[in-house]
């Protein structure tokens, strides 16, 4: 699977602004807690509920995260120990790929 830059940074976009916005719920609920009242009650009730079911999945895609990295290290590990040159090929012609990009710029 491949994935860019791009991808990976507006994915990183999106995790914190979903971050954010808990926390966000989380301090609007703590400076409406003196409100009272069977509405408020249940409404806080339910906000609170979604907030942790949020965590929870923010947890499980971080982890979820962690683990592919760590896949993904260990097999470009392998990779580079069963085939060093060609590894090695690969790094002189990324690095040529960057310089000239760079140079033209």
């Amino acid at each position: 699977m491949s994935t860019n830059l791009t991808d990976v940074s507006s994915r990183d976009r999106v995790a914190q602004n979903f971050r954010d916005l808990v926390n966000d719920a989380e301090a609007l609920l703590k400076s409406t807690a003196a409100y009272t009242g069977e509405g408020y009650e249940t409404a806080r009730a339910n906000v609170v509920s979604r907030i942790e079911t949020a965590k929870g999945a923010i947890h499980d895609l971080e982890g979820r995260a962690i683990d592919r990295y760590k896949e993904a290290s260990a097999n470009t590990e392998t990779y580079v120990r069963a085939n060093p040159w060609q590894a090695v090929g690969i790094a002189v012609a990324v690095g040529a790929l960057v310089g000239f990009i760079a140079h033209r710029r």
